[in-house]
């Protein structure tokens, strides 16, 4: 497979002087934002997507995608590329070439079509459908707080109470304390595994996890529900912080999950809908102890 390189719209600069610099691009450029997150807002500027991140100030860095990451990355270095800087996790790959220009690899996403021989075909662009919507972002920073309002309701005699018949149960059939439990570590071991690989990998497979074996096997009938609500607000805020500053390219990302093909985005609103489907769990276990 022959090597392509196609420069994306995208080019990112960092500032410590953040604040400042969102107000210059806002109110004395008036460029429109496409993308706001904690750490990182995006500008439509027609011709170019301008990021600008917090932190130690660099010069722009351009964006060149790729078929293959690790490939790519290979032969630059071979060429007389320098890495400047380097980051799994988001994922993010900046090199220098011999002449002083910067720029990220990028994976070349389900966005750009990537031919037999490794061309990328500029048929379709990248996506820029923009951030995630407020209101997803907003149920899911809100429900450690509602899980525990849910899970307080519950008389203490009930924490670990089994209706005789789970028909109906609208979650997975867990007593309250074992769904405290499996949020958080659907949260950690469920989550934050995928998010991670997706953004790191080229398409990956996603394993599923078994509710009902990880009940039995930790022990969640006798868990301390004040350190398990504490640990699930710290992992859902570690959550919130990732997929708030998502680039649109970032959460365009592909996999594998339960037999479909997902995007990072479509992951996002699936752990939304989990954490609604436990919400209406805990409800239904509520109306079933108040049954005559």
């Amino acid at each position: 497979m022959s090597d392509a390189y196609q420069f994306s719209r995208d080019i990112i600069i960092r500032s410590d002087k953040f604040s400042a610099a969102i107000e210059f691009y806002t109110s004395v450029l008036g460029l429109p934002v496409s993308h706001r997150g904690l750490n990182i807002v995006g500008f439509e500027t027609g011709p170019l997507e301008l990021y600008v991140e917090k932190g130690r100030q660099h010069a722009p860095v351009f964006e060149v995608l790729v078929s293959d990451v690790a490939t790519a990355k290979a032969k630059l270095l071979a060429a007389g590329c320098v890495v400047v800087e380097e980051d799994a996790g988001l994922p993010r790959c900046y090199v220098r070439d011999p002449y002083g220009m910067v720029f990220n690899i990028g994976l070349a996403t389900d966005n750009e079509l990537v031919s037999k021989d490794g061309t990328i075909s500029k048929e379709r662009t990248i996506s820029t459908k923009g951030t995630l919507d407020p209101i997803t972002l907003a149920a899911l920073a809100d429900f450690p707080e509602r899980l525990e309002a849910y899970y307080s309701a519950v008389p203490h005699e009930y924490k670990n109470w089994r209706p005789s018949s789970w028909d109906g149960v609208p979650s997975e059939p867990f007593t309250p304390i074992e769904q405290v439990c499996h949020v958080r570590d659907i949260e950690i071991d469920g989550y934050h595994v995928r998010f991670r690989r997706t953004l790191e990998e080229s398409n990956p497979l996603l394993p599923s996890l078994d509710g009902e074996s990880l009940a039995a096997e930790r022990s969640y009938a006798t868990a301390d529900t004040v350190a398990i609500l504490a640990e699930f607000r710290h992992a859902r805020s570690k959550t919130v912080a990732l997929i708030s500053d998502l680039t649109p390219q970032q959460l365009a990302r592909a996999a594998e999950f339960e037999g479909h093909s997902v995007t990072l985005r479509g992951l996002v609103h699936n752990l939304c809908s989990h954490d609604q489907q436990h919400l209406a769990g805990m409800q239904w276990l509520l109306a079933k102890m108040a049954a005559p």
